[in-house]
């Protein structure tokens, strides 16, 4: 699928948003190719998740221990790899003109297994204020990209019979359209709003000879991070004791 948008620098991102027919945008970070080498040459091994909600300017030396963790790789690859999640992290936030942000990456090893897709919209994070959107920003460091479905906003009979499916992914194949997936290239990022009624309808791929490595920040005020960081403690108590 072709977007009728093409990549833009983050702050126009996030200014077309407003104007998106699917509810999200596509993200220029400036990154090329060969900088994105380094994130191929670290071989995720074992699962896990880094939470930074607070303390962002000093997150760059736990983004190494992070890396160091779940992947396998020299040391100087792992240390360019965290300043330039570090950058672009920054550059987000920048961006935003926003306060703070939630930083959440997620480390995946391979799968044996297929597993069904898991389609859904996200969520709002924090209760809104005189209905200001919400917005999240994502990208795939290491292995295939996040998938994206477009649904024009106004499509509000397929988005409420998607939302009402969401628990039984069996029943949202049928009704997509193969062809009409988007994946956002290599080096590029997604800003999109958290809401079923005009936001973006994705999944993460399934990926059984590379690891992945997901990238997302939750943009907001110090005050909503409150609730933010709440909601972040919470979910991951509750994972952590799921055996």
């Amino acid at each position: 699928m072709v977007l009728d948008q093409g990549p833009l620098p983050p702050h126009a991102a996030i200014e077309y948003l407003a104007e998106s027919r699917y509810g999200f945008s596509w993200v220029d970070l400036g990154v090329s190719l060969q900088e994105m080498e380094d994130f191929d040459l670290i071989e995720v091994r074992n699962p896990g998740d880094f939470n930074r909600c607070k303390d962002l300017e000093t997150m760059e030396s736990d983004l190494i221990a992070f890396l160091d963790e779940v992947g396998v790789a020299d040391p100087d690859i792992l240390q360019r790899a965290a300043a330039r999640i570090y950058k672009i992290a920054h550059s987000i936030l920048r961006a935003s003109n926003r306060e703070t942000a939630w930083i959440w990456l997620r480390a995946t090893p391979p799968k044996e297994e297929a597993l069904l897709p898991n389609w859904h919209f996200d969520a709002g994070f924090y209760p809104s204020q005189n209905g200001e959107a919400q917005y999240k920003f994502v990208m795939t460091l290491i292995g295939p990209s996040t998938h994206f479905y477009p649904i024009p906003k106004e499509e509000m009979a397929l988005r409420q019979s998607l939302w009402h499916r969401i628990s039984d992914q069996n029943r949202i194949v049928p009704l997509l359209d193969p062809e009409a997936i988007w994946i956002p290239p290599r080096g590029t990022g997604v800003v999109f709003l958290n809401r079923f009624r005009e936001g973006a309808f994705h999944t993460e791929p399934f990926s059984k000879h590379q690891g992945r490595l997901f990238f997302s920040i939750v943009l907001c005020s110090h005050e909503e991070m409150r609730i933010v960081e709440r909601r972040v403690q919470e979910t991951f108590s509750t994972l952590k004791k799921k055996p």
